[in-house]
């Protein structure tokens, strides 16, 4: 990595652990340059969990006060230095799985993005339940990685759970799981694929608008003992079933048992009116927040959901519009995890004065061009001055949020894995920033490729030519549910 943080250089030796394009945005990032302090331990008295895995939240750390780092099924406790990190994560090994194929454990020459994928099925003949995979070619004969769509065999292992055709779309068929096998010039890959739960689309009316939304609903749902609610808000441009597929949403919602629901902005380009973002929402001065508030309400009508547990995250201006739940329905919303984009007061949202702290967990890439990191106007067709997410001298989210959660400026390194640094502030609430750094930034001037851009760690690529490729160094949905699951509503 770069020195761009020269405070984090120091203590690198903590432990080291073990794609798709975005939906069409308008938002968002560059360089980070900052200098909070960072300190080399946790707080103190924290203890480990039973399987020394790290959870980001302010209570992980060793007896000795050393962080230990995991993701996945790789684990490596602290005590490895940035040189040692090719040694213990092997870009070519793969993971066995006991009831099929082996898949891609890292980083492969030839893989399926995504790796492992849950599908709902769907609740009527009106949803569609679909989900596009990638073959991702990237054996070093090319500077850039290759997305493939074409001059690919796909087949699915057992048709009567999904199918797959010719462009490697999913479609599921029954309850079960199987794998889903591309082969390209020699080449092979495999993605688990389960079908579980159900995906359902409803709508309801807000004035004169008609706003639309999709609820996946785990297995796990007995209808009546109480589940947690995640909302997960799409881009500008983009729509719910393109975040379903770029979050891949369901797949955690399965894994931890939580409803996973998407709702669609407004107008041909959806939008959501974060404040100073984004047009046409900003600009008709739409109610989102009442929105959403009413939309929680219907489902909480019509399921069991525990609503000291309700959360949201997005992506871009969907991360926007989490910001802005989390100062003006700090009374409905538990805690926030946004994703490359920032605190945008402005238009009807002069300012955030949330009804209490705020736990906030967010992420941010330092080459996404779209919403750079440290503000201005971004690579997409906003043209909105991008109110900062991290910046070394000026007012930006990561110091408004210290101030509201009361949480100090020195902050402790909770996560680290490749290009992905985790920092959490401890306060009255947590604040937790995550930074996809690249080591060397890779794009083509049309696509970046480190992992560092306008994306969805841990997601998919989807919707576009030139979508930012995700980061594999940390995974969204499993960093904000670890928060989340700490974070209920006081």
């Amino acid at each position: 990595m770069k020195n761009r943080y020269g405070y984090l250089m120091p203590i690198l030796w903590l432990g080291v652990a073990a794609c798709s394009p975005t939906a069409p945005e308008q938002n968002e990032i560059d360089v980070l340059e900052t200098d909070r302090a960072v300190s080399d331990t946790a707080p103190e008295g924290i203890q480990p969990s039973e399987d020394d895995t790290l959870f980001l939240n302010d209570s992980t750390e060793t007896d000795e006060g050393e962080v230990v780092i995991a993701l996945d099924e790789d684990m490596v406790t602290d005590g490895v230095s940035p040189e040692e990190e090719g040694d213990i994560v092997d870009e070519d090994t793969t993971i066995p799985d006991t009831d099929g194929p082996s898949l891609c454990g890292y980083k492969c020459p030839f893989d399926i993005e995504p790796r492992r994928t849950v599908l709902g099925l769907p609740a009527s003949s009106e949803v569609d339940a679909t989900m596009p995979l990638w073959a991702v070619l990237d054996d070093g004969t090319t500077t850039y990685p290759q997305y493939l769509t074409d001059n690919i065999a796909w087949s699915s292992l057992d048709p009567t759970v999904v199918t797959v055709d010719p462009k490697g779309v999913l479609a599921p068929v029954s309850v079960g799981k199987t794998f889903v096998k591309a082969e390209y010039l020699g080449h092979t890959a495999y993605a688990e694929v389960t079908v579980t739960g159900t995906l359902h689309a409803g709508s309801l009316m807000q004035g004169i608008y008609k706003r639309t939304y999709l609820l996946y609903v785990p297995a796990s749902y007995n209808g009546i003992s109480p589940l947690p609610l995640v909302l997960g808000l799409h881009g500008g441009g983009g729509t719910a079933r393109l975040h379903r597929i770029m979050s891949q949403l369901d797949r955690a919602a399965h894994d931890h048992g939580f409803f996973a629901l998407y709702p669609d902005g407004t107008s041909l380009i959806q939008t959501w009116n974060g404040g100073g973002c984004c047009n046409p929402a900003a600009k008709n001065g739409i109610d989102d927040v009442g929105f959403i508030r009413k939309l929680v309400e219907t489902i909480a009508g019509q399921y069991a959901v525990d609503e000291k547990r309700i959360y949201t995250s997005g992506l871009s201006n969907g991360a926007i519009m989490s910001h802005r739940l989390a100062c003006e329905a700090a009374d409905l919303i538990a805690a926030a995890a946004p994703i490359a984009g920032g605190l945008n007061r402005g238009g009807d949202f002069p300012d955030c004065i949330p009804s209490r702290p705020m736990p906030i967990i967010m992420f941010h890439g330092t080459t996404d061009e779209n919403y750079p990191i440290e503000g201005g106007v971004g690579s997409g067709f906003s043209g909105v001055d991008f109110y900062p997410v991290i910046h070394p001298t000026d007012p930006d989210t990561l110091g408004d949020w210290l101030a509201i959660d009361g949480a100090a400026e020195q902050g402790s390194v909770t996560y680290h894995k490749g290009d992905a640094i985790c920092t959490t502030y401890s306060g009255v609430e947590p604040v937790v920033m995550c930074v996809i750094d690249p080591a060397t930034p890779l794009s083509d001037g049309e696509t970046v490729y480190d992992g560092g851009g306008h994306s969805y760690p841990g997601g998919v690529r989807v919707g576009r030519t030139g979508a930012d490729a995700p980061s594999k160094d940390i995974d969204a949905n499993d960093a904000m549910w670890e928060f989340f699951s700490a974070h209920p509503l006081p």
